[in-house]
């Protein structure tokens, strides 16, 4: 008889570790079921990041954890903050960031690290997003950011820095000053990687991406500036390659067939590029609607 309560109580002891063992387990299990996203750089073309957002938001879904690279990165914080795309279009129009003469300010200091201050940006990270850190967005975002002390390409994803990785996701070098973190030097991600699946693509179930830099067979170029930012975009195209294989949806939005990185003022033309291209992608891929769509 001793010996069967004795058994019994062994027997519940395990029934009851393994319920709390399931309990610590299941937010793991929950977590992989999120739906991601990747959203490219490639500075005004990135403004079409809204206008994908909105389509897919409008179809019912919803990413839950982001990667970015530079106006990806600056896109998917707002959206990992927990801002709509309507919100966010509207910070873009009420902070001018639509205006190049907004985005680039000469820099004054005589030892810049950059042709443009990045002041007004730091302004309005600041009122936009008032908690400089990554575990007070809603959702988890990973930015990518290229370290020039190392040589290597760095994901900011937790604790402070928010909008220090920000900025650095999309200091252009040469263009925008080098942003320094805990004593190294950063720019654009996009210098080593534009399109960051691999930060997040073995924390998601169906991984989304939206490049706006794909790949054109006519490309026109009619000076120096266009001979520069052409190599930028064969840069950004060609490292870009292994993010794109990793996604199970890839949306591309063609705006880059008539516009350049530094067309800021093109931006409502850009966010519709974004939104039809979403769209137009989704209605081919009904699949994809019925796989991630959820009831709100």
């Amino acid at each position: 008889m001793l010996l069967l309560i004795h058994n019994n109580s062994i027997t519940m002891k395990r029934i009851v570790s393994i319920f709390f063992m399931v309990l610590l387990l299941t937010p793991c299990f929950a977590q992989k079921q999120k739906v991601g996203i990747v959203l490219s750089g490639g500075g005004a073309l990135g403004f079409a990041h809204i206008g994908a957002l909105q389509a897919l938001n409008e179809a019912g879904i919803y990413p839950t954890i982001i990667a970015g690279t530079s106006m990806g990165a600056l896109m998917g914080a707002m959206y990992a903050d927990g801002m709509t795309p309507q919100e966010m279009y509207k910070v873009i129009k009420k902070y001018k960031m639509d205006k190049v003469g907004t985005i680039i300010t000469p820099a004054v200091r005589s030892q810049s690290l950059g042709f443009a201050n990045p002041k007004n940006m730091n302004k309005m990270m600041r009122e936009v997003l008032p908690h400089n850190n990554f575990d007070s967005l809603k959702y988890p975002m990973y930015i990518c950011v290229a370290n020039l002390n190392t040589g290597a390409p760095e994901f900011g994803h937790r604790g402070k820095y928010l909008h220090e990785y920000m900025l650095a996701s999309s200091a252009i070098p040469g263009l925008f000053e080098a942003v320094e973190i805990n004593h190294n030097y950063y720019v654009d991600g996009g210098l080593f990687n534009n399109f960051p699946a691999e930060a997040i693509r073995k924390q998601c179930t169906y991984l989304i991406g939206v490049d706006c830099n794909p790949r054109h067979a006519n490309v026109s170029i009619h000076s120096t500036k266009d001979i520069a930012l052409r190599c930028v975009t064969v840069l950004v195209q060609n490292n870009s390659i292994p993010g794109r294989e990793m996604v199970d949806y890839l949306i591309e939005s063609p705006a880059n067939a008539l516009y350049k990185s530094l067309d800021f003022d093109k931006f409502e033309t850009i966010y519709t590029f974004g939104y039809e291209a979403t769209k137009k992608y989704l209605s081919k891929h009904p699949e994809m609607v019925k796989k991630l769509a959820v009831k709100k």
